[in-house]
């Protein structure tokens, strides 16, 4: 089993930022099973969905809730850092 961290950008056309409920985006993906690491393919689990300035992920009992927090200093340091390393490429 991987357990290192993998990131998954969804490039959205045409929609702002500010029009994205998070909490919603996170109920929809936290804890679904998605496909990664292409063309190799290994399944992984959604744990944490973040934008520049929140995150949410699981947690709670078991896991079970889905918790918002900010997204400051080297978290967001990290975020602004890879989305640039994108824009790069």
């Amino acid at each position: 089993m991987i357990r290192n961290e993998n990131r998954i950008v969804q490039l959205l056309d045409d929609m702002d930022i500010d029009d994205i409920d998070i909490m919603a985006l996170g109920a929809e993906l936290l804890g679904q099973s998605i496909w990664v690491n292409w063309p190799h393919m290994y399944e992984a689990k959604v744990c944490t969905v973040e934008t520049e300035d929140w995150k949410v992920e699981l947690g709670g009992k078991n896991n079970s809730e889905i918790v918002k927090t900010g997204c400051e200093g080297n978290s967001q340091a990290v975020f602004m850092s890879l989305i640039e390393s994108i824009t790069e490429w």
